[in-house]
């Protein structure tokens, strides 16, 4: 394990190609990328543990798992410091734009957003990559959708109580 990186990336797969080579990990069919994407995400927090404290500032904690892996994320409280509450999401929220889209190298058509738009947003859910690619932090995302959800649940909820007084 000493040899691996820490900050590994699965390779997703795309197209009709059965195997392919990923920096030395040879990856068949695409079932299997989830179970790799969470192994490489288990050996991420075993070498975590290793790693010296500037470069581990430097790294994401996540493995990337490309655009088709699923997955657990890390999200104990334990590994957290500096905890507050998420306020006032309505701004950033209202800048997302959901896309359909068809990838460039496999043609498969999905929808989802694009990192330029989310970054223009909030600056904090993208971050890119030594090859110059863009990549949103999807769970930023969904933190961000939750409260804009509880914003809206309690705005609802004060106006039924004004409808009934």
């Amino acid at each position: 394990m000493a040899v691996l990186k820490r900050h590994l990336t699965a390779f997703a797969m795309q197209g009709t190609s059965n195997t392919k080579n990923y920096k030395g990990l040879k990856v068949k069919k695409a079932g299997f990328t989830m179970a790799l994407c969470l192994f490489l995400s288990m050996l991420t927090a075993v070498n975590a543990a290793e790693a010296d404290k500037e470069k581990e500032k430097k790294e994401s904690p996540y493995a990337n798992c490309g655009w088709n892996c699923l997955g657990w994320v890390w999200s104990d409280q334990n590994l957290k410091n500096t905890i507050e509450p998420l306020e006032n999401v309505s701004g950033t929220i209202g800048h997302l734009s959901a896309y359909t889209y068809r990838w460039n190298d496999s043609g498969i058509k999905t929808l989802g957003l694009i990192a330029q738009n989310v970054e223009q947003a909030d600056p904090r859910l993208v971050q890119t990559t030594e090859s110059g690619f863009k990549q949103v932090n999807f769970p930023g995302v969904v933190a961000l959708l939750l409260a804009e959800v509880k914003s809206l649940r309690a705005e609802v909820n004060g106006l039924r109580v004004q409808q009934v007084q």
